[in-house]
């Protein structure tokens, strides 16, 4: 909650975009592989992922979907955080636009700032 707090604000947003991202970068880098996801949060073939890491990727989830909002200037940070969000949102059984905002306000949710977001990795939820 801490960190979405730094992020609020569309200003403080755009400006901490490339930082949030290069975070998550770095930090999936190292995570991902360990616990048996690809560094787009896709499950590594042959691999079960535990309870533990389902608890975290419902952090991450949140964390990419702040992404996502908070990249709308930039497409390809854009795209970058919405493919980890629709593969987290797979693998969390996240299927719909209010599966997700279901999610999104277990944590911290704003409709007014992040509903558009919500809405566009619902979209690609919804059709697959």
């Amino acid at each position: 909650m801490s960190h979405a707090c730094t992020l609020l604000g569309f200003q403080t947003a755009k400006a901490n975009v490339a930082r949030l991202q290069k975070a998550m970068e770095f930090a999936l880098e190292h995570w991902a592989p360990v616990v048996g996801l690809t560094n787009e949060c896709k499950v590594l073939p042959g691999r079960e992922l535990d309870g533990f890491v389902s608890i975290q990727l419902e952090f991450i989830a949140f964390s990419v979907m702040v992404g996502v909002w908070s990249a709308v200037e930039s497409p390809t940070a854009e795209q970058w955080f919405t493919v980890r969000a629709v593969n987290i949102c797979h693998i969390l059984g996240i299927r719909s636009y209010y599966d997700l905002q279901e999610h999104m306000v277990s944590f911290l949710l704003s409709k007014t700032l992040q509903d558009a977001s919500i809405r566009q990795v619902a979209a690609l939820l919804e059709g697959d």
